[in-house]
């Protein structure tokens, strides 16, 4: 990574290793419970943003994916009440 924090080329044309690959899986999967889903979400790529931009990426998708559904949701309670 350079000093700005982003990833060079070569860091992001590898393949991810197996850590790399349950830690997203982890976060993405995290989905199925429910709120709590995108704390988890959020807490790995805390975690793991400066080690992996592989993961940073993913986590922050993950994290961003479950908070639209989430505002999703609300609005759908929402407007069912109008």
């Amino acid at each position: 990574m350079n000093q700005r924090g982003v990833a060079g080329e070569a860091e992001m044309n590898r393949q991810p290793n197996q850590d790399e690959r349950i830690m997203t899986a982890i976060a993405h999967g995290s989905i199925i419970a429910g709120g709590f889903g995108i704390v988890a979400a959020a807490i790995i790529w805390l975690t793991q943003r400066e080690r992996s931009g592989y993961v940073r990426f993913q986590a922050l998708q993950a994290t961003a994916y479950q908070f639209v559904g989430m505002l999703a949701t609300i609005l759908a309670w929402t407007c069912w009440g109008c």
